[in-house]
């Protein structure tokens, strides 16, 4: 597999970013981010501007955030040519995303904060909705926003990493019983402003691009490389997005180039994203770059937790029974990769 690093969830200044799409281009390639994915409140223009493409090494796609009436419910749209209208609910504009062929995430979904009633919690409220692609398990200015008290602003944003600690068990929890029956794509988000902020005699920025783009990244894996084409790069994207062949990292905690988690058999090798049927030989393989803990879980539960003291070190596992398997890996007891499942299903399903 070709692996390329992706950002996701940034925004311009076609809505509250601050950077137009060149300089955030230019950030892209400083920190070594091979796509940036923009996503500007409720308009699509960098898209209508004819501004995606290439810029030099690194691959612009712009999507938007839709939300309802009442700020909840935010929706990260990929690949769809309409700008739908977010005031008919959030059930209403996921089935209109799917209908249209899109590809649609659930945003900083467990976002919890109540102590600045200037910047309330954007959660997403409806329970009942069906037909999202995924889920943003992970999401770096909505989780540091989380953890800002009266009088604390100023240490939070000196040493911001300090207030990460990974995707909520709520999160996790919606992820792994919406991916019971179906693929529910996970992806990690920087959520990228660049606000700035008015501090005694300076003008603070909350956060450069550059610092948000070496954070969360959602890691991308083609079987064969992106060609330079923009048309053709962009269908393999998508593509790719939906299959849910994608892991999500924090590239604070180490770059994690080379993780791979994969369902192998006599007949082949399964990916993240796919299925795989129950079968004697049928083995989980994991691989990870650098020493790391390592924790399989099967339907959200764990089934095996295992320490790689090697520099390059692989963990094979036999599941016993049916069911969703993903990866978790903690460095330096810190969160560090969350990979997409793999689902293994009984024998007698395979090719349904």
């Amino acid at each position: 597999m070709y692996e390329y690093t992706a950002v996701m969830h940034v925004h311009t200044i076609h809505s509250d970013g601050s950077y137009d799409v060149d300089r955030i281009a230019r950030e892209g390639s400083n920190a070594g981010v091979d796509m940036i994915f923009i996503t500007d409140h409720n308009i699509n223009m960098v898209k209508e501007l004819g501004k995606e493409g290439w810029y030099d090494n690194v691959l612009i796609l712009s999507g938007y955030e839709l939300n309802d009436e009442n700020s909840k419910n935010h929706y990260l749209v990929f690949d769809i040519d309409s700008r739908l209208d977010g005031s008919q609910g959030a059930r209403e504009y996921v089935q209109r995303v799917l209908e249209n062929g899109g590809i649609g995430f659930m945003a900083h979904p467990d976002e919890r904060r109540d102590h600045f009633h200037e910047h309330p919690p954007y959660q997403w409220t409806d329970t009942a909705v069906e037909g999202f692609t995924g889920i943003e398990i992970w999401n770096y200015m909505s989780e540091w926003m989380e953890a800002l008290r009266p009088g604390r602003q100023l240490i939070n944003l000196v040493f911001p990493d300090r207030t990460i600690k990974g995707p909520t068990p709520k999160v996790l929890d919606l992820w792994d019983e919406a991916g019971r029956t179906r693929r529910v794509v996970a992806i990690g988000s920087a959520d990228a402003h660049r606000y700035r902020h008015r501090m005694l005699w300076f003008d603070v920025s909350i956060f450069p691009y550059r610092m948000l783009f070496r954070r969360i990244r959602t890691h991308f894996l083609f079987p064969s490389p992106l060609t330079g084409d923009f048309g053709t790069d962009k269908q393999m994207v998508y593509d790719t997005l939906r299959e849910g062949r994608v892991f999500v990292t924090n590239f604070k905690n180490g770059d994690a180039r080379g993780f791979s988690f994969s369902a192998v058999t006599g007949t082949g090798t399964v990916w993240m994203g796919g299925e795989a049927a129950m079968l004697n030989d049928l083995r989980l393989n994991v691989e990870v770059s650098v020493p790391a803990c390592v924790k399989i879980l099967r339907n959200g539960m764990p089934v095996l937790t295992e320490k790689l003291t090697e520099k390059r070190g692989s963990i094979e596992f036999t599941p016993i029974s049916p069911g969703t398997y993903r990866v978790e890996v903690t460095r330096k007891a810190k969160p560090w990769i969350f990979s997409n499942t793999i689902r293994v299903v009984s024998s007698d399903r395979e090719g349904e």
